[in-house]
């Protein structure tokens, strides 16, 4: 008999009697046999088939209601998760499948963080569709999408499949960032297709054909690493209708769009990120307050709701705009967020920012001009300085 496992820091809620009844769900099957057990190993990850021990943290995946909410009203009961979690075993008893769901498994503790799924949902026709979820503790790191992008890989290349979709709840910005990471195309939304708390919501549909992907493999992408999409503009801010990747040269004439986020308390002090040493960009110094890259089919305001929300932890309900720069290939948007948040409830991106501070308005003004702030940012901080002098 294996042992129970139980996972560090992940307050594993599963009763003990629960785990013992799937135990033996098991072990009453004679036929059971993991034949096939398929382990697929990236850079920080490896893909494998779920095996017997994986129930406790399986459980908690099916039952934390960060992980849950969007997909489902209520927490599934121990009989429903170990039905489901027997279906997903018994996967790896065949070579030919119809759907794939694959434990992710952290190389650095060898611990599981997620769960990723591909499965048919038209065989004439060859649709697939693929699905994700992530442990709360390790959100935010890019798991997500080094996992989908290997399996994007597998499905037009092993599988020889025509169409691969995924779908996510309107409000779940996570997910659809990982979408435009991994290259997929926003095809629409789905209007009222899923009831959650009693309420009909919408669903933003995404999808890859074989095109796509042979037009990706064409341009020398490595299929493991992070390929981010940026739609390309004209000086006017138009669409210039072709795409932009990340870290290649922009051709003259077109520019991408960076979305530049200032958060402003109701107490009148203003917020400061320190950012990760790890940067490759002005390492360990402070920026006022957060901002990224409009992705592709992203629109400059979202994004920017976006990046407040992952860098900081900020859910801004909305945004004032107050400049627009271009520098050589790049159009910055600046924008400033008022909030009533508990200050100290600000959350750190793993990666991105180790450290804030809430400063004065006369200290974002010594700010604006001293060698402490990102020269970059500084000249367009001090383009927007007349606006709080003169509050």
């Amino acid at each position: 008999m294996f042992a129970y496992q139980a996972y560090d820091k992940r307050s594993c809620k599963i009763t003990y009697k629960s785990f013992l009844a799937f135990y033996d769900e098991i072990n009453r099957d004679d036929n059971f046999k993991q034949e096939h057990m398929m382990n697929i190993r990236l850079k920080r990850l490896t893909l494998r088939d779920f095996v017997v021990s994986d129930y406790p943290f399986f459980y908690q995946l099916e039952t934390d209601s960060s992980v849950i909410r969007f997909e489902k009203d209520n927490k599934p009961s121990d009989q429903e998760v170990i039905e489901h979690f027997n279906e997903l075993i018994k996967l790896s008893k065949y070579k030919n499948r119809k759907k794939y769901s694959f434990c992710m498994v952290n190389h650095l503790d060898n611990k599981p963080v997620g769960r990723i799924v591909l499965w048919e949902i038209d065989h004439q026709n060859k649709e697939w569709e693929i699905g994700w979820f992530v442990h709360p503790d390790d959100i935010n790191q890019g798991f997500a999408t080094e996992a989908a992008l290997e399996m994007i890989d597998f499905a037009f290349r092993k599988l020889s499949i025509h169409r691969l979709q995924a779908l996510c709840h309107e409000k779940n910005i996570g997910s659809e960032k990982v979408m435009i990471k991994i290259g997929m195309k926003k095809e629409g939304t789905l209007r009222g297709v899923r009831k959650l708390n009693n309420k009909w919501c919408n669903m933003h549909i995404y999808a890859l054909l074989d095109s796509d992907f042979m037009i990706k493999s064409s341009i020398g992408c490595e299929k493991r690493e992070c390929l981010e999409l940026w739609d390309a503009y004209k000086i006017d801010y138009s669409l210039a209708g072709c795409d932009l990747v990340r870290g290649q040269t922009i051709p003259r004439g077109l520019y991408h769009i960076v979305s530049e986020i200032l958060v402003q308390h109701q107490d009148g002090s203003f917020l400061l990120m320190q950012r990760d040493f790890q940067k490759e960009g002005y390492p360990g110094m402070f920026e006022a307050s957060a901002g990224g890259s409009v992705l592709k089919g992203e629109n400059p305001y979202n994004a920017a709701i976006r990046e407040l929300k992952e860098e900081t932890g900020i859910e801004a309900k909305s945004l004032r705009e107050l400049s627009t720069s271009v520098s050589e290939d790049t159009v910055h948007i600046t924008y400033l967020c008022l909030t009533d948040i508990n200050k100290s409830s600000i959350k750190l991106q793993k990666g991105e920012s180790i450290a804030y501070k809430w400063i004065s308005k006369d200290e974002l003004l010594s700010f604006m001009q001293s060698n402490e702030s990102i020269p970059p940012q500084r000249k367009r901080l001090l383009s927007i300085r007349g606006i709080f002098e003169n509050e």
